[in-house]
């Protein structure tokens, strides 16, 4: 038995657990669909006992597409949207690698009966408790009501995510505001077709993104339609059982094209005790400098201009060079200069000296004004680029 815990204020009618509750037990009797055993609410808190299972699929890379597809047709046929498939959500079997199960039903909904937006198109994407970013449909990022179609385009990208180790908007979902993240995802999604996208020897795929996107409002998916076409797949490959299907390509085998850019290390143009000016630049510490490079589908939010965010040049001492191990960019960090006569309540500032002296730093060449001392607020600033930028060097702090 698995117990599920969530804060809870007495004063709520409805309560995310007690809603996922109501929706198991809607759905109870598909072999795929989670046992609930009972719900209650104590103080503060409220709790939901239901089936234990094991890995989800982002752990496992499973092989189990048919039953999903036939999860879902339960779930739509009950009048529903799952409205979060992803791989995190879909759960093996503890002792029976070979069933799966769908969970998670805090943001399931009932089928509308029109398509009009559920909320302001003004409004980010991820300010609204509808789906994960990743895996959501278009017509999500369009801001239109859920439907059946969604869930059978977010088990495409799920598929897509096993088959590649990765999507090709992954990295955008983890740099930037919000705002830029849903429209960089957005971008990519718009960009590339099921059929792009699709691994090689597994058509099925792309085939089912592109089918679900073709599918109007209020139209049911061919659930039978995206079984043969796994089938196809299956009989193409030679293989026996659906369950034998490999979709565990190794993510380097996905298409350069959909692809971050590696990058290249090269010589560091900087050494420690060097004076320099630097200055933060707003868009690139929000926004981080490697998410647009290379992207030619990158999109830039014009809230982060300079002409709004004017930040002036500081003078500084390089304490340390070397490469950012997560990016592979240039890092530089410094330490600002400024001038002034110190107390002894001073925190956080080092003096400088025109000669080497215990308690204080002395830049090369030697800084020439008197007065002046180097101080960290709140902490060091750390500046990262490109192997040979020359423009400027753009701040992450």
């Amino acid at each position: 038995m698995a117990i599920k815990k969530s804060r809870a204020s007495l004063a709520l009618k409805t309560t995310i657990l007690d809603h996922e509750r109501r929706v198991l037990q809607r759905l109870q009797g598909h072999p795929s669909i989670p046992k609930v055993f009972a719900y209650g609410r104590l103080e503060h808190f409220e709790y939901l006992a239901m089936q234990l299972l094991g890995m989800n699929l982002g752990e496992v890379r499973a092989r189990r597409p048919l039953q999903a597809i036939s999860a879902l047709e339960h779930i739509h046929t009950n009048k529903l949207v799952h409205c979060d498939i992803k791989p995190g959500n879909i759960i093996l079997h503890p002792t029976d690698p070979k069933r799966l199960y769908l969970v998670d039903y805090g943001l399931t909904r009932a089928i509308a009966r029109e398509a009009q937006p559920n909320i302001s198109t003004d409004e980010p994407l991820t300010s609204h408790a509808i789906g994960t970013l990743g895996y959501v449909s278009l017509n999500i990022h369009r801001h239109i009501r859920s439907a059946p179609r969604d869930d059978i385009e977010s088990l495409g990208y799920t598929l897509l995510s096993l088959a590649r180790g990765d999507l090709p908007w992954t990295y955008n979902t983890r740099h930037g505001t919000s705002k830029n993240q849903e429209v960089q995802v957005r971008i990519k999604k718009q960009q590339f077709s099921g059929a792009d996208m699709s691994p090689d020897g597994l058509p099925c795929i792309g085939q089912m993104i592109d089918y679900a996107r073709s599918l109007k409002f209020d139209q049911l998916p061919d659930y039978e339609l995206l079984r043969f076409q796994i089938q196809e797949t299956r009989a193409l490959a030679g293989l026996p059982d659906p369950a034998t299907i490999n979709w565990n390509i190794p993510a380097e085998a996905s298409s350069d094209s959909l692809s971050r850019p590696l990058i290249c290390v090269d010589t560091i143009p900087f050494c420690p005790g060097q004076i320099v000016c630097c200055q933060i630049d707003v868009r690139t510490t929000i926004e981080e400098y490697s998410a647009r490079a290379g992207d030619p589908l990158f999109w830039r939010d014009p809230s982060l201009s300079p002409e709004k965010w004017d930040t002036a040049v500081r003078p500084a001492v390089v304490l340390r060079v070397g490469i950012d191990e997560r990016s592979k960019l240039q890092s530089i960090v410094v330490v600002c200069i400024g001038q002034g006569v110190l107390s002894s309540t001073d925190m956080n500032v080092v003096p400088i000296s025109s000669s080497p002296t215990e308690g204080s730093l002395t830049p090369s060449p030697a800084w020439p004004l008197s007065d002046s001392y180097c101080y960290i607020f709140p902490r060091l600033m750390r500046f990262v680029c490109y192997p040979g930028e020359k423009l400027h060097i753009p701040s992450r702090i």
